[in-house]
C-alpha cells in the first residue's frame, strides 16, 4: 500500500497501472489530483474547466500504463491550467504561507509534549 501511494512501481510488475490510479510519478495525472483540484476550486470559488470525469471514461491501459484519448489534450491542458492557477494564486499566497509557517511553529512546540515526530517513519 505504501508503494502504490508513493506512485512507486516495482521494475517486473505486470500492472503498473495499479500504481498510476493514486498517485503517477510517470506523467501526474492521478485521482488524488482530480480530488485536491476539485476541492480547493470549490472551496475557494475558483473555476476550473477541466472535467476529471471526462478523463476517466477516456483513459484505458496500454502496454500496462494509464493513457487517454488524443482528444483529452485540451482536458489535460485545462487540468494543468488550473493546478498552476491555484499554486499562483493561492498556495503561494503570502498569508496562506505564513498559515504554513505557523502550523509548523505549533506542530514543533507540540512535539516534546506529544511525541509526533516519533511516530513518523
Amino acid at each position: 500500500l505504501k508503494d502504490v501511494i508513493s506512485g512507486v512501481i516495482p521494475k517486473q510488475h505486470d500492472q503498473r497501472y495499479l500504481y498510476q490510479i493514486i498517485s503517477n510519478s510517470c506523467f501526474s495525472v492521478d485521482v488524488d489530483k482530480f480530488d485536491y483540484l476539485s476541492r480547493d476550486c470549490l472551496y475557494l470559488g475558483v473555476k476550473h474547466s477541466y472535467d476529471s470525469s471526462r478523463l476517466l471514461n477516456f483513459s484505458k491501459v496500454i502496454n500496462g500504463n494509464i493513457c487517454f484519448h488524443a482528444k483529452e489534450a485540451y482536458n489535460l491542458y485545462e487540468l494543468f491550467h488550473t493546478r498552476y492557477t491555484l499554486h499562483k494564486q493561492i498556495y503561494s499566497h503570502r498569508v496562506c504561507q505564513s498559515v504554513d509557517y505557523m502550523i509548523s511553529d505549533a506542530l514543533i512546540a507540540a512535539d516534546e509534549e506529544l511525541g509526533i515526530a516519533e511516530s513518523i517513519d
